[in-house]
């Protein structure tokens, strides 16, 4: 079970990932939108995965900085977008 809802948040970090890359390549203020969203549930679904079993495995601890990198680039996005 606990290998499965790990599976699960890789999967949508993965996705909010491909999601922010996509978003950048366009501009488009609601994909930009839309990929932030999934950021914020991959990172909920990352913490769940922590409280839950208590431990941080080394793919979460992955998924962790894969997720930051991924927020650093949206951070960038919305500063380009706003000048």
């Amino acid at each position: 079970m606990a290998k499965q809802h790990v599976q699960q948040a890789i999967s949508a970090a993965q996705e909010a990932q491909q999601a922010l890359t996509n978003a950048q390549a366009s501009a488009n203020q609601q994909q930009i939108q839309q990929a932030q969203q999934q950021l914020e549930q991959a990172h909920q679904q990352l913490q769940d995965v922590q409280d839950q079993y208590g431990q941080q495995t080394e793919i979460t601890y992955e998924l962790q900085q894969s997720l930051q990198e991924a927020e650093k680039s949206l951070q960038a996005i919305q500063q380009n977008n706003l000048q």
